[in-house]
């Protein structure tokens, strides 16, 4: 999980970039309310795609791209002492955020994929 949000997000940097070149700075602002993987141009096979709310079954390692909340969302694996929100306790899913900071016409200070939540593993003793 963490080795794709490391690529998506030089995916991301790398497409801003060259939409700064290009002038296109909309498209950049555009990013944050479009699936990560399509607005970074990445492949990733265990990407579901985009949908309008939640899937009805993922497996788990699966990302999607939630259309409604405008999140990416990844269903892990291993799911055992993870505490997500309230909302996802019958399927647990982390959820994250695509925010595009401080784009103009001269100046991107950054992209951020932030996760939604506190979610967190917490073993039991």
């Amino acid at each position: 999980m963490e080795a794709t949000l490391s690529r998506l997000h030089a995916a991301l940097y790398t497409r801003a970039a060259y939409l700064a070149m290009s002038g296109k700075h909309e498209a950049i602002e555009a990013f944050a309310t479009r699936s990560p993987f399509v607005s970074g141009a990445m492949n990733a096979p265990n990407y579901a795609g985009e949908f309008v709310g939640l899937p009805s079954t993922v497996e788990g390692g699966t990302w999607f791209f939630d259309r409604v909340r405008n999140e990416l969302v990844y269903v892990p694996r291993l799911t055992r002492h993870l505490q997500a929100d309230a909302d996802d306790q019958a399927l647990p899913r982390l959820r994250f955020r695509l925010e595009v900071l401080g784009t103009s016409r001269t100046a991107l200070t950054g992209i951020s994929l932030r996760p939604v939540g506190r979610p967190h593993w917490d073993p039991v003793p």
